[in-house]
């Protein structure tokens, strides 16, 4: 305890150090420490992340993305239902189809047209068309679908075409086995189909001489689904 006035000055000086020293300092720095530290967070963490996409460029570029390949997917299984749904015509068959013995239609939808890819067999470079339609289909291979369309490219022409197909209903070949003709009148065709083998007659009426027929053969080769003719 102090014993004069001067002891007690220095004595109560020391207490006021004392607490200063444990109690004021370390509260002060504990308030400066919280009013600064999510200012500073902040700060911290945005440097951070910026050091991580620096060293992410600079270990492993950011690569082009590379588009998904297209996988082309089967034909809608309609296209084959309305194939199998068509009259089946037993062999031997004849085609002689033209303007004095033909039925049209119904013509085939936009969609049956695409999904058949009939374009495909129109001559003169032709995408598009109306009149078209299928009459039946021959069974020419267990391997395949085989059908009979018609369709008139101009009003004065009338084809009528096989075409084959695989189990996928894409189309493999065609062969025109009757035609028909009337601006001149001078050109028709007519068929006759057995097993795979296929005669097309064709007709000149126009030649200087009486009508000058010729007669070629096809067979449908039962390892691809293709025509090949041979005179």
């Amino acid at each position: 305890m102090p014993r004069s006035f001067e002891d007690l000055f220095h004595y109560k000086k020391e207490i006021m150090n004392n607490v200063f020293r444990y109690c004021l300092r370390p509260l002060a720095f504990f308030i400066l420490f919280s009013a600064c530290s999510p200012a500073e967070k902040a700060k911290h963490e945005a440097d951070e992340r910026e050091q991580l996409a620096d060293t992410a460029n600079k270990v492993a570029p950011i690569a082009k993305t590379t588009p998904a390949p297209v996988v082309e997917t089967k034909k809608s299984p309609h296209v084959e239902q309305f194939v199998r749904s068509l009259v089946l015509q037993s062999l031997p068959y004849t085609d002689s189809t033209n303007f004095d013995n033909s039925t049209e239609g119904p013509f085939l939808s936009d969609e049956l047209f695409t999904d058949l890819s009939l374009q495909k067999i129109l001559p003169y470079e032709m995408n598009t068309l109306r009149e078209i339609w299928i009459r039946n289909r021959l069974e020419l291979s267990a391997d395949f679908h085989t059908v009979v369309v018609s369709f008139m490219p101009s009003e004065h022409e009338l084809f009528t075409t096989l075409v084959s197909y695989n189990k996928d209903m894409e189309l493999i070949d065609f062969l025109h086995i009757a035609y028909d003709e009337i601006a001149e009148s001078c050109a028709r065709s007519s068929s006759y189909i057995e097993g795979n083998m296929i005669d097309v007659y064709n007709i000149n009426f126009c030649r200087d001489e009486a009508s000058v027929s010729d007669t070629t053969t096809y067979t449908l080769i039962p390892s691809s689904g293709e025509f090949v003719g041979s005179e």
